[in-house]
């Protein structure tokens, strides 16, 4: 059983599992002493129609589970996207919970195109347990949108620390404008010699040949940033050493080069290659080399709200992810009507009462006769979301939950889950929403662009492994967008 602790319930509550089974027993045994007195007039019901009245009982144990909701909005300070503060957050790079022990550029490759794949979004799900006191989960894109109907076009990794960990305090920091200068400048150093991507802040096993001063994860971000300015400022930024640089051939060269690159890295890290970084955030394929003077080392993976989300641009926008809990509770409006349509309901007699009941099942003779289908899953989920049209993120932090499935098409049973690393099955523990697709100003005119009804998330429920072995890849499923309603109803509400 997981109780897990989320951005600010982080520590202060663990949630436990709560039944729902009393209120479906109660509704089935109703329906069943309904269906026993009108069991002869009854039409029959297609496969698909009982699918979709299972959906729908599923969708009612559902209203009585904890789901923690996560809306977008602009960070208070830049620090609070760092590490240290264990965030939540969509777009920039990655605040790596285990900065040491880092997942390769091959395992963050899309495995369809061989491009880097995209940092989406991470949320922290701390469980207040031996190996996973810090815990925070990954999740990561191709940024070409036909990539996302093949495997190995997506991925998510979980990491976690215990308490007492090579990276972190006992206690928690002050608030980022307590901290001292020194204090803060600690705080945007990147880990003993482990580099990072100037582009991404993936791994970088790469190296510019000219200037020696920035690495990269790939060739495709080492082309971005060349266009993006660094054509211009690699020829006066200062280099190696030219005698170690010169001469390859010897083991003690190469060590000389090794110690000189990493003394550069790091004076450099914090000025220059941090501002060329944000400049590739913008860069197109049709674009030129142009730089960006805007911001400092301590917001790195911020971005501009103008940002432009396609296949050629590296970072999505950064936001951080507000958690709150979901509450279903009605309008005043609705509670009129629903109150209305009570008094009515008590209003009519025996005889209209037949007539209407009569009528409905007429409707829906025709309707199997006619092989129509309402997509009962979308309607639910239109309904549900309704509540908060804004959220983009619904984390379950009791075991036992499903997705709220956007529409009928091609969901993913549980029992078709892989199971993790260690033999347990996956359960199910957040999903990202087609909202976000919105809120990041992704083109979906473009043939490129990225879309999905639902990013589903399975991960293993005893978090299994050491904590500080490195990180550990969960299980994605993506509901592609085949409903055309789904889109129509997401621009309606976002507008």
């Amino acid at each position: 059983m997981r109780g897990c602790c989320i951005v600010d319930f982080q520590r202060d509550c663990a949630f436990s599992g709560e039944s729902a089974s009393e209120p479906a027993d109660t509704k089935e045994k109703l329906d069943h002493k309904h269906n026993e007195e009108e069991e002869d007039d009854e039409p029959e019901v297609s496969d698909n129609e009982q699918d979709e009245d299972d959906d729908e009982d599923d969708n009612d144990e559902e209203d009585d589970e904890l789901v923690m909701l996560g809306m977008l909005k602009t960070p208070d300070h830049p620090l609070l996207m760092s590490r240290h503060y264990f965030p939540s957050k969509v777009g920039g790079r990655p605040a790596w919970l285990n900065p040491r022990d880092l997942p390769t550029p091959e395992q963050l490759s899309c495995s369809v195109c061989s491009s880097p794949l995209k940092f989406l979004m991470q949320v922290n799900a701390a469980r207040d347990e031996g190996a996973a006191f810090h815990r925070a989960l990954f999740v990561f894109v191709c940024g070409h949108g036909a990539c996302l109907d093949q495997p190995g076009s997506m991925a998510v990794y979980r990491s976690q620390l215990p308490r007492r960990n090579d990276f972190y305090p006992l206690n928690p920091l002050p608030k980022p404008d307590k901290l001292s200068e020194a204090q803060t400048n600690a705080l945007t150093e990147q880990w003993q010699n482990v580099h990072l991507c100037v582009v991404c802040g993936h791994v970088a096993p790469k190296i510019c040949g000219k200037c020696r001063c920035v690495r990269y994860c790939s060739r495709q971000h080492q082309l971005m940033h060349w266009k993006a300015g660094h054509s211009t400022s690699c020829a006066s930024s200062s280099s190696l050493d030219k005698s170690s640089a010169q001469d390859q051939d010897t083991d003690r060269d190469r060590d000389q080069a090794k110690e000189n690159e990493a003394a550069q890295i790091q004076s450099t890290d914090s000025s220059d290659t941090t501002t060329e970084a944000l400049a590739s955030l913008s860069v197109s394929s049709s674009s030129s080399s142009s730089s960006s003077s805007s911001s400092s080392s301590s917001s790195s993976s911020s971005s501009s709200s103008e940002t432009k989300n396609d296949s050629t641009t590296a970072l999505f926008v950064e936001r951080e992810i507000d958690i709150v809990e979901e509450e279903l509770e009605l309008t005043e409006r609705e509670k009129q009507m629903v109150a209305q349509y009570q008094v009515e309901e008590k209003a009519l007699s025996a005889s209209e009462r037949a007539q209407e009941e009569a009528a409905f099942k007429q409707k829906l003779k025709t309707r199997v006769a006619q092989n129509q289908q309402i997509d009962r899953t979308f309607v639910e989920f239109s309904k549900r979301i309704s509540f908060d049209p804004q959220q983009i993120l619904r984390y379950h932090p009791d075991p036992g939950a499903s997705p709220l499935w956007v529409c009928e098409n091609r969901k993913r049973k549980i029992e078709d889950v892989p199971k993790c690393r260690c033999g347990q099955p996956r359960e199910f523990e957040f999903q990202i929403l087609p909202q976000l697709l919105y809120f990041l100003g992704v083109d979906s005119s473009s043939k490129h662009a990225l879309d999905w009804a639902t990013l589903a998330v399975y991960t293993c429920p005893d978090s299994c492994g050491d904590g500080q072995q490195g990180y550990f890849k969960e299980y994605i499923y993506r509901q592609p967008m085949e409903n055309p309603d789904v889109e129509h109803l997401l621009q309606s509400q976002n507008k």
